[in-house]
């Protein structure tokens, strides 16, 4: 166990001491010791919420023992204490703000990410400028990755990851196994994005043997081996991957997250050429589909890639009319780059998927849109671009090399 969970313990255990001493009249000075041991052992690691409660017990207890002089000089620490919590508690709800943000959109709103991003940072510049708490600093770190993310600066992003591993090393109160683990894991997502996949696989291994294991969080690090086993070719090791995480899926996870694992193991058994059981699973309805212009989307584009590669022109035609009304209905949500795929493939649906002359001039265009750095086409690591459309068309259609 983490030092700091055997000292969350023994200050819980401490104030159930002291809540029964006092309620029950018995051994008053003994419970006001306790108390003060509940403060040491507070202050020391930073738990502010229970250094707040037993501050406020003591000032009372005091205070009626030893006048006015006593009583304000535990006013002061007891004000001090609130200002550490209430700075923390901020911190903490910028980080779900964020999260919350991020988590259930494949096309997050990359203007509200940046209003939510640049608001708590500013905030907690504050916070820390008046308090000089460590966990303050520790969360501010993380909206700072999570700028650079936005910004495309993923060299950067790792440098704050680094300064935010160091932040755990030098603060004992702030460390435990769960945050090295996360920090371990955003330093493998950096080097995943930036293709460094030994450096990633080394970061990776130390995020797992930190966070627990049948928590979501380890879901979530098992998903970057996922990622990290895709990106670099190995397909059967990403499938195995998947297939383990979906068998010892934790049953206090939401499905949404199951749905993204069966969208991944879609995405790997087509790129396996499994086209009948990456059909299977992208027909089931599941929560992550509710994600229309994200998911959703690229689960239609990834059933009109099978079919073209099947010669199932029947099927196909099919499914071309409904994604045809299926745009209709959500393009109000879709970004640039998903309207300039969506011009691609009603090029390639015009010409027959026979791409010449003027319409081959045309797609390529179109390709050099997609994987240009333009911030509004650019493709976006872990999102719902799992397989890379304008890819799939170079191989399949221009008899280039794949490039995912």
């Amino acid at each position: 166990l983490d030092n700091k969970f055997v000292a969350q313990i023994r200050i819980n255990t401490l104030l159930t001491e002291y809540t029964f001493l006092s309620r029950s009249g018995r051994n008053l000075p003994f419970a006001h010791h306790l108390l003060d041991d509940v403060i040491a052992d507070a202050k020391k690691w930073d738990c502010y919420s229970d250094h707040v409660d037993a501050l406020h017990k003591q000032k009372s207890n005091y205070g009626l023992m030893q006048g006015e002089k006593e009583y304000e000089k535990f006013q002061k620490e007891t004000e001090r204490y609130e200002r550490y919590l209430a700075a923390t508690r901020r911190s903490v709800d910028w980080n779900n703000k964020l999260t919350i943000a991020t988590k259930f959109n494949a096309n997050p709103d990359r203007k509200k990410i940046l209003k939510i991003v640049n608001a708590g940072i500013k905030e907690m510049k504050c916070d820390y400028k008046l308090t000089g708490l460590p966990v303050v600093l520790y969360y501010q770190k993380i909206l700072e990755i999570e700028y650079y993310f936005q910004h495309y600066n993923y060299k950067q992003a790792k440098q704050v990851c680094l300064s935010r591993m160091n932040l755990l090393k030098k603060y004992p109160s702030l460390c435990d196994s769960q945050r090295m683990g996360y920090v371990h894991d955003f330093m493998a997502q950096c080097y995943i994005i930036l293709k460094e996949f030994k450096k990633a696989m080394v970061h990776l291994q130390l995020a797992q043997k930190n966070i627990l294991k049948g928590t979501v969080d380890y879901l979530v690090s098992k998903e970057q081996d996922f990622f990290l086993l895709f990106y670099d070719g190995q397909y059967e090791k990403a499938k195995q991957i998947i297939e383990t995480a979906l068998k010892n899926f934790p049953a206090d996870v939401e499905p949404f997250r199951k749905g993204k694992l069966n969208f991944f193991l879609a995405c790997v058994l087509f790129k396996l050429n499994n086209h009948a059981a990456t059909l299977k699973i992208l027909r089931q309805k599941t929560e992550v589909f509710n994600d229309k212009a994200g998911w959703l989307f690229s689960s239609k584009l990834i059933e009109i890639m099978i079919l073209h590669e099947m010669k199932n022109p029947n099927e196909m035609k099919s499914a071309l009319e409904r994604f045809r009304k299926f745009v209709g209905y959500n393009k109000e949500a879709f970004t640039k780059r998903d309207h300039a795929v969506v011009r691609l493939l009603y090029l390639l649906e015009n010409c027959n998927f026979m791409l010449r002359g003027k319409n081959k001039r045309e797609a390529r265009k179109i390709i050099t849109l997609l994987m240009s750095n333009r911030s509004a086409y650019r493709w976006l690591p872990y999102s719902h671009e799992v397989i890379r459309f304008e890819y799939w068309v170079q191989e399949e259609l221009m008899g280039r090399r794949d490039k995912s």
